[in-house]
């Protein structure tokens, strides 16, 4: 077994999930990731494929039909998932934001949406108006750089839109808020006001602090379905200010969403090889469980429904497996097998052991 083709296929295969992550958590642009990281590890991965195939490695019986069953396992999970979209049951259609992302579009898509939020807290009694505005500065101040930038131009945005006598009661509301704010908050709003609207240079903050998420300060979060109507109504005007079309943005987000499931089925058979039943499920668990403990941090505008939440994507990701399962089961030779993490670490006696095998 060559653990460094093993390695280094293993590595690249994780791309599409570091570009979303980096994307939603750190604030780093998933279109300058693409251009500079995704589109090298992508043909890396593709000669990669491609030298395997002519030395008759092993491994690249293990590359094909695991990128097989992700591509078959992605049109399972979407039959469940779509599904679950025209039901209410997520907050949006996720490829369309995978598009958005990739084109660099989805910040106007997020703005367009805290505009809306802006129309709601508007229309409120001034007291409650007061409370959810005092909340959202106070995460704001706390908040990373590049998240406060992003949900601040939302702001300013939804005032713009807002009729004259609402617009100066919250400007009135924001301006007597932020004098009772400490003094390194409100410097802190106010420098990222003046960046937005006077274009001076942007707060620099290392990638430790764009991670973070602001302790103790909670951002006042909305129903799921309510998100999801607003969502409705930002993407089409996101594409007609940036004059990206509906149809790019999908074709762009379902793109990424089949290598992303191609990149899991292929992982699946590097990992165990032929694998078992056993195996197909718990790796279809730890992709949903990984998907539900990152999303709430990703989209924190969200109050997610749990426990229902929980359901259909789980069945989406057990319906992804299937699929994935099946080609490696039944199409991975016993000496290809030989070639996979678990066989090369000897740790197939252990699986064995346990029932998982």
């Amino acid at each position: 077994m060559n653990w460094i083709l093993w390695g280094l296929a293993f590595i690249l295969l994780g791309a599409p999930t570091a570009m979303l992550m980096l994307d939603r958590l750190a604030g780093l642009s998933a279109k300058r990731f693409f251009r500079t990281q995704g589109l090298p590890a992508l043909f890396a991965f593709t000669a990669l494929s491609a030298y395997l195939l002519a030395a008759r490695d092993p491994l690249f019986e293990l590359v094909w039909w695991g990128f097989v069953g992700g591509i078959v396992g992605t049109i399972a999970l979407d039959a469940v998932r779509l599904l679950g979209v025209k039901t209410g049951a997520f907050p949006m259609d996720m490829p369309m934001m995978f598009g958005a992302m990739v084109l660099g579009i989805a910040p106007v898509v997020q703005r367009k949406i805290v505009a809306q939020v802006v129309a709601d807290i508007a229309k409120l009694p001034p007291e409650e108006r007061w409370r959810e505005m005092l909340a959202r500065m106070k995460y704001l101040a706390a908040a990373p750089a590049w998240r406060r930038r992003l949900m601040m131009s939302g702001m300013l945005e939804g005032l713009r839109r807002l009729p004259q006598e609402q617009a100066y009661a919250m400007r009135r509301a924001q301006m007597e808020i932020l004098t009772s704010l400490p003094e390194d908050a409100r410097t802190t709003l106010m420098k990222t006001m003046d960046e937005l609207m006077l274009g001076t240079a942007p707060i620099e903050e290392p990638l430790r602090s764009s991670l973070r998420n602001p302790s103790g300060v909670k951002l006042p979060q909305i129903a799921m379905r309510d998100f999801r109507e607003k969502a409705k109504r930002a993407f089409p005007e996101a594409s007609e200010e940036t004059r990206v079309s509906m149809k790019a943005i999908a074709a762009a987000g379902y793109t990424w969403h089949f290598v992303n499931g191609a990149t899991y089925g292929i992982a699946f058979t590097l990992l165990f090889g032929t694998g078992s039943w056993v195996l197909a499920i718990l790796w279809g668990v730890f992709v949903w469980v990984v998907m539900m403990v990152s999303m709430p941090k990703m989209m924190p505008m969200i109050k997610f429904p749990i426990p229902r939440f929980l359901f259909v994507p789980l069945i989406a990701h057990i319906a992804m497996v299937i699929p994935i399962g099946y080609f490696a089961i039944n199409f991975v030779s016993p000496m290809t097998s030989g070639s996979s993490f678990v066989s090369g670490t000897g740790l197939d006696w252990l699986l064995w052991a346990l029932g998982l095998a």
